[in-house]
């Protein structure tokens, strides 16, 4: 199986590079169609579900250390009702790969390369993640560690510039319509934080352990600050105007004026859009390749990467017919991802509490634990 060391700082930069990507350009017109302008709200509760899914994650690898999330259901709920719920699991993260592979070239042909097909865009993606993924768990990190700066570099490019042309007053009433347009955001934005249930793939790898709360933590600060900060921005710029566009970040870009002769930084989007959906690819990539390869006792990962590869393509045709049926879809997904990346850990949390299973006495040396073991101490 995988083997290599990762640091905790390295799996927050990571996986918050994958909750920015399309939370930034898709994110915000589905969010204000259920919110309204209350959607900077929404953003500010989020870490509310969020930090606990995280600390849940956590909490389940420190009972199995060496263990993924595919591996200690079996062992808290057997084979005949582990097997079938690792499938679903595997089968739900199967279409996010497929949904958001969908979302990457759609995106790209319908506002840059308008005569290239998408499946080229998709083909080149899907390889590019096999071979990081190929390389180890390790380039994966350090690839995301190295980009973290340079993306949030060009969100700040692209953002600071509008800080003149804001107007607050669009936030306003505040909760106009009640509370229940707040929550209903705040549910919707568990689609991004509910991505975290995939810090179990990588959990196994973590050489610092001890550390795993504190950035686990941090990580979802950052999702939530990154909500809210975008939010501002373009209900701020845009108004009442933000559900009329597909991509509302697109049309900030375009905004943009620096130092009165650059303009149009539509270029620069897209440069933060490939580099971060291929953080994200390589992030569900690996995790789905991982979880196929544990769920069905494939000792080398890499022998199952293009085939997963494969099946990826397919799903990214098969999920959704286009981008618009998406929109109409957002609220099912959003409930699948909620059940199964959210609801179901804590379900497997609930159950190892109580059949008593209890952390080992040293899990600092969790990550020495090949993939596979055994992990937990045995209820007593």
């Amino acid at each position: 199986m995988e083997q290599g060391k990762i640091s905790s700082a390295q799996v927050a930069c990571l996986f918050f590079m994958a909750t920015l990507s399309t939370s930034m350009l898709t994110g915000p017109s589905f969010i204000f169609n259920l919110a309204g302008r209350d959607m900077w709200l929404s953003a500010i509760l989020s870490p509310l579900v969020g930090i606990p899914l995280i600390f849940i994650i956590i909490f389940l690898h420190k009972l199995f250390p060496g263990q993924t999330i595919i591996q200690y259901n079996r062992t808290l709920l057997g084979k005949v009702i582990g097997t079938p719920l690792s499938l679903l699991f595997l089968f739900n993260l199967l279409i996010l790969n497929g949904i958001q592979t969908r979302q990457f070239f759609d995106f790209m042909s319908q506002n840059y390369f308008t005569k290239t097909p998408g499946i080229l865009f998709a083909a080149s993606m899907t390889l590019i993640g096999a071979i990081a993924i190929r390389c180890g768990v390790e380039i994966i990190c350090r690839i995301a560690m190295l980009l973290t700066p340079l993306i949030i570099l060009i969100v700040f490019a692209i953002i600071l510039p509008l800080t003149k042309e804001i107007d607050l007053n669009r936030l306003l009433p505040i909760m106009e319509n009640g509370f229940v347009p707040v929550a209903k955001g705040t549910f919707a934005l568990q689609t991004w934080f509910s991505m975290y249930a995939y810090m179990s793939f990588f959990l196994p790898f973590v050489s610092n352990a001890k550390r795993l709360f504190h950035w686990g933590f941090m990580a979802a600060l950052w999702t939530a600050a990154t909500f809210l900060s975008a939010f501002v921005y373009i209900i701020g710029t845009l108004g009442e105007a933000v559900p009329n566009y597909m991509y509302p970040f697109m049309i900030l870009s375009r905004y943009v004026e620096i130092f009165e002769f650059i303009e149009h930084l539509d270029s620069l989007l897209m440069l933060f859009w490939v580099l971060d959906v291929f953080l994200r690819t390589c992030m569900t990539y690996f995790a789905i390749t991982a979880g196929f390869a544990q769920l069905f006792g494939t000792a080398n990962i890499r022998a199952i990467v293009m085939p997963v590869g494969l099946l990826i393509l397919c799903f990214s045709f098969w999920s959704i017919p286009d981008l618009t049926a998406f929109r109409s879809m957002t609220s099912t997904y959003t409930l699948s991802y909620v059940v199964m990346n959210m609801i179901y850990p804590c379900l497997l949390l609930a159950i190892a509490v109580l059949r008593g299973f209890r952390p080992p006495a040293s899990d600092s040396n969790a990550n020495d634990h090949a993939l596979g073991t055994t992990g937990a101490n045995a209820p007593s």
